[in-house]
């Protein structure tokens, strides 16, 4: 027989209320909605936004991944949003107590995307797929982000999809590949070949940030416009990496190194100037030129040749009588 649990009866000094419907979402809602559940009904007292969920949660939980989890709560009847403040209200003893008048609530109507959705034979796939990949069941909220952009968003099943592998890639969740599907449809990206494109893209920028990062360990690792410059030396001007060390050394007491460095960069490929010696003539001209003594091979003027020449047919004056 196993082990039974029960309450703890010293540690129920302090309890709190969650409705009793909660119960039923126990294998639907993910870790982080519980947290932020969690989180509401203990530290946020039933009350609280976002920014201090996410604040209070850390450990790499953004804003939006809490913003995600209590609309979830919402959509699901648990939580209602308000924009009125939180405050406390210290209760005034009175000779009547009338019955409170509760203004009415008018809840939030949005168009049932996932029933419209589901005439959509690539929905099922797409939510089989994703379930799948992900290893769990998706929760209502999930499913309507999903429908929603299949139909609002426009965007093909393949193109979702694509989303889901760039998530599983980077080890991110369901939630992370939902927002990189609704980032491409906000730049444009609806058909295959264009989100083909970009990826390509910003592969190309993460392995030269990445041999930024080996060349210049001490730096802070390139952000995404310093790889999209390193980008364009590395591959497109197939800059050498001594001229690279070269341009950091010169950057080094700038306060913004990857935009100094790229400034210099610039006009060296500009001028053609593509080692760090074409670099240290062009700044000093007179760096190679001889001395006069070392041109006699090339037919000039050679003054300690001249001079030893000279010391071996010294005249000869004869004194008086000799």
């Amino acid at each position: 027989m196993g082990v039974a649990y029960q309450w703890n009866g010293a540690a129920m000094w302090d309890t709190i209320t969650l409705p009793k419907s909660v119960g039923n979402y126990i294998k639907m809602a993910s870790p982080l909605q519980w947290q932020v559940l969690l989180w509401l009904a203990t530290a946020g007292r039933g009350q609280g936004d976002a920014a201090a969920c996410a604040s209070a949660l850390g450990n790499r939980v953004t804003e939006a991944d809490c913003a995600e989890a209590l609309a979830f709560w919402v959509q699901e009847g648990i939580l209602q949003q308000t924009d009125t403040p939180s405050v406390t209200v210290t209760p005034v003893p009175v000779v009547v107590d009338p019955q409170p008048v509760i203004p009415p609530v008018t809840p939030k109507v949005r168009p049932n995307v996932i029933k419209t959705a589901s005439a959509n034979a690539d929905y099922t796939f797409v939510l089989e797929t994703a379930s799948s990949k992900f290893s769990k069941a998706l929760s209502h909220y999930e499913m309507e982000r999903i429908a929603d952009l299949l139909t609002e968003r426009q965007l093909p099943a393949e193109v979702v999809l694509m989303a889901v592998q760039v998530a599983l890639s980077r080890k991110k969740t369901l939630s992370y590949a939902l927002r990189v599907a609704d980032g491409w449809a906000d730049e444009g990206l609806l058909t295959v070949e264009q989100v083909n494109e970009r990826l390509c893209e910003l592969e190309r920028c993460d392995r030269a940030g990445d041999r930024l990062a080996e060349l210049f360990p001490d730096l802070p690792k390139p952000s995404a416009t310093a790889r999209k410059m390193a980008a364009i030396w590395l591959f497109d001007w197939q800059l050498p990496d001594d001229l690279l060390l070269l341009a950091r050394d010169r950057s080094a007491d700038k306060k913004s190194v990857y935009a100094y460095m790229n400034r210099l960069l610039e006009s060296w490929h500009a001028a053609g100037l593509l080692t760090p010696d074409a670099v240290l003539a062009d700044e000093n001209p007179n760096i190679n030129k001889k001395k006069p003594s070392e041109t006699a091979a090339d037919g000039g003027f050679d003054l300690d040749k001249y001079s030893a020449m000279l010391d071996g047919h010294l005249p000869s004056f004869r004194g008086k009588g000799e």
